[in-house]
């Protein structure tokens, strides 16, 4: 009996923590707001541009922040998953296209899409704006 009860809290401990961890693996934060406070406080320079209602693309706001030429991000926040999934595509497409120069500068950048937020940037800047 106690070997079974402990089986089933480690495991509830073990989902616990996976949980905690796979929340904190997401990227920049849902709230434009949010984000530009984040990235203020790790001493980013932030442009927060936001929309009273969505542009032609869809957009709602857009967040431009930079700490140095290598290390950066841009998150555009849209209205609806098609229109941020229609601007994913145009985003890779653009880091495809500079892909060679942003390597030969040493910039490993990440491009992806979370709902109706997509975002490019390095890896500290996107942490930074969670």
């Amino acid at each position: 009996m106690k070997k079974s009860i402990i089986k089933v809290l480690s495991f509830a401990l073990v989902a616990v923590m996976m949980c905690a961890v796979l929340v904190s693996c997401g990227g920049p934060n849902k709230d434009p707001k949010k984000a530009e406070e984040a990235l203020k406080a790790a001493g980013y320079e932030v442009r927060l541009v936001e929309n009273d209602e969505a542009d032609e693309d869809g957009a709602v706001a857009y967040i431009q922040a930079m700490k140095s030429l290598t290390d950066f991000v841009q998150i555009a926040y849209y209205d609806s998953k098609d229109a941020a999934s229609k601007a994913y595509e145009e985003a890779k497409k653009v880091y495809e296209e500079g892909k060679e120069e942003y390597e030969a500068l040493g910039i490993e950048l990440i491009v992806k899409q979370s709902g109706t937020m997509v975002y490019m940037g390095t890896k500290d800047a996107i942490k930074a704006a969670k």
